[in-house]
């Protein structure tokens, strides 16, 4: 086997980046694949969102707080199939258990990793008009989204955004 030894300049260390002050609706962390996304993610003293436990002798929808808390998560993450909220997780589709993952997660102070890697881009441009759409409306805060996919950004529409590739925000 054949290591790859990245130069320490081109590390993102935690000490790199500070958290904006003040408060904020969404943060976007965005780069390439190995940049440090994660790492800067599990430093910033907010949870990272996991999969919730989902039981498979039940429908998706019954594992939230009423059938409204049910259907209002799962349209802000554009899981819009009603039959397939019918549905136990383990027989749902990689992006439709992706986006009901995401519904159980949304919360204030979270850190979303891998934020839309298994949708196709067409539904990670919906589902993040829909998220920032729920968040806002919901006077969520400090939720930061993880993605190597900048195409999000613009319908994420985050308070700040970092480029974990270019080191900016």
């Amino acid at each position: 086997q054949r290591h790859l030894t990245i130069p320490c300049e081109m590390c993102i260390r935690d000490r790199d980046f500070t958290l904006p002050s003040g408060d904020f609706a969404i943060g976007l962390i965005v780069g390439p694949s190995g940049s440090g996304k994660s790492t800067i993610g599990r430093s910033l003293g907010l949870s990272m969102s996991r999969s919730p436990v989902w039981s498979n002798k039940l429908a998706v929808a019954s594992h939230f707080a009423s059938a409204e808390d049910a259907r209002d998560r799962f349209a802000a993450v554009g899981f819009n199939s009603v039959p397939s909220w019918l549905k136990p997780y383990a027989v749902l589709s990689t992006g439709e258990k992706f986006r009901a993952d995401l519904a159980a997660q949304l919360e204030s102070g979270i850190v979303v990793d891998e934020f839309t890697s298994v949708v196709d881009r067409n539904v990670a441009k919906s589902a993040s008009f829909s998220i920032q759409r729920y968040i806002r409306s919901r006077g969520l805060s400090r939720v930061v989204f993880l993605t190597c996919h900048h195409d999000v950004e613009e319908w994420l529409m985050p308070d700040w955004t970092f480029d974990t590739g270019s080191r900016q925000f």
